[in-house]
Formats: structure tokens, C-alpha cells, sequence
């Protein structure tokens, strides 16, 4: 299987021209939206044609925009994203970075799972602790550090970090005339999406 990110500029070029479409607008995640997939958008002339929705790496961003993107001062605005008689509120925060937007969200509902699974990944961190021989092979995917590649502890330092983050995406765009709503409506449908397939899978 090829990595996406090499065909992504052919791919979307041979689109465009067998449909004749006067303008394309991506929504992907951020496993396919490489640097220089990015970097395709910035180039003179393309912004005309070509548009994105992707999600964007919050804990890589730099320090200032994530900063703001996880003080809950900054979100304002509340969306409500759930199905016909299911309320699900979303709050919403918006910062221009590099010619796009960031579009920050937070829910409750997100913080709750974040926080779920960083629990569970250090009760499973606590059980290789108790394990000599799994640890070599697991311990990358927990949160445990050594000095030594021998001695493990918990990374109680990566574990409070991680935390900040419980409940925050960010997504960004470089769309024009369409409104917050109607992005994140967007990258949710991408999102059904995928999860319908990996179910099929």
C-alpha cells in the first residue's frame, strides 16, 4: 500500500479535471495532511481551487496558539453538535494562524473519554511495572520512562501533560465564506465516515 501522502496532489488534480470541479475542498484527517500537503494549498494560485478541513495536531502546534487553544476562557461560543432530540454541546474557539484558522473545541463529553482511556493507559502501565519482561516491547506505548532501559517508573511529568489536553481538537481550515458550523459539521461527517469503516473492516 502506497502512503497517501505521495499521491495526495495527483489524486486530487485528477479529480478535478474528470469532473471538471471549479472548487475542491478536503476534509481529512491529520494522518494524511503531511507538510507537504499543506504546503500544496500555500502555493499562488491554488487557494482559489483547492480548500481544506483537517485536523490539526493541538500538542505540536506552536506554544502560543496552544496555549490559547486549551484555556477554556478563550471558548465563547457554544455549538450544539448532537443528533434529533440529543443535545451535545460543544464549545468553540477561533484563532487565525499562518493564513488559516484553527478552530478549537471542547466537550464535556470528550474530556470524560480522554481522561477514561489516560486512566486506563496507566493502570496498564502500573501492570507491565509488575512485568520485567513485557516492559522492553510495551513501555513506548504507556506512560513509563527509564535512564537505563532496566529500571522503569511512571512519567508522572507526560501523564500531567497529557491531561491539559482532555476534551480539546483542534481542526484546521483554510475555507472561505463557510461558517464554523458548517466546518465542523463537516469534518463530523468525515469522522462517521471512518468509523462506519474501520466497523466493516
Amino acid at each position: 500500500k502506497q502512503f497517501e501522502g505521495h499521491t495526495f496532489e495527483n489524486a486530487l488534480n485528477a479529480l478535478k479535471e474528470k469532473y471538471a470541479i471549479g472548487k475542491v475542498i478536503v476534509v481529512a484527517d491529520s494522518g494524511m495532511m503531511s507538510k507537504k500537503n499543506i504546503a500544496f494549498f500555500e502555493q499562488d494560485g491554488i487557494a482559489q481551487t483547492y480548500e481544506y478541513i483537517v485536523g490539526d495536531r493541538l500538542k505540536v502546534l506552536p506554544h502560543k496558539i496552544k496555549e490559547q487553544l486549551v484555556d477554556k476562557k478563550n471558548y465563547t461560543t457554544t455549538i450544539d453538535v448532537g443528533k434529533e432530540n440529543e443535545s451535545s454541546p460543544m464549545k468553540v474557539c477561533v484563532l487565525e494562524h499562518e493564513n488559516k484558522k484553527i478552530i478549537g473545541t471542547w466537550s464535556a463529553k470528550r474530556e470524560a473519554k480522554d481522561k477514561h482511556d489516560r486512566e486506563a493507559r496507566v493502570a496498564k502501565a502500573k501492570q507491565l511495572l509488575k512485568m520485567p519482561d513485557q516492559l522492553k516491547k510495551k513501555a513506548k506505548n504507556y506512560y513509563l520512562k527509564t535512564s537505563n532501559k532496566v529500571d522503569y517508573e511512571l512519567d508522572e511529568i507526560r501523564i500531567n501533560e497529557d491531561a491539559k489536553y482532555d476534551g480539546y481538537k483542534a481542526i484546521a481550515t483554510n475555507t472561505k465564506g463557510i461558517s464554523v458550523e458548517m466546518v465542523l459539521e463537516q469534518y463530523r461527517h468525515l469522522f462517521q465516515i471512518e468509523h462506519s469503516f474501520r466497523t466493516f473492516k
